[in-house]
């Protein structure tokens, strides 16, 4: 398995979306830290917002 940095110029949750498209990924991994949900809500986090932006499934791993 080999692995690659690519850096992309746009929103992270716009940026991770076009790079499941270009690699034809079968799922996007993200983590989330556990903002409370108020401010998740206000704020908008990424895996929120990449959750409804995807068409490939998404799965948000919360840390510890």
């Amino acid at each position: 398995m080999s692995s690659s940095v690519e850096l992309v110029n746009a929103a992270p949750s716009v940026g991770l979306v076009d790079l499941g498209d270009r690699y034809d990924a079968r799922m996007i991994v993200v983590g989330s830290y556990g903002e409370a949900p108020l401010k998740g809500a206000l704020v908008g986090s990424t895996a929120h917002k990449l959750v409804h932006l995807s068409e490939r499934p998404v799965l948000v791993v919360r840390a510890q």
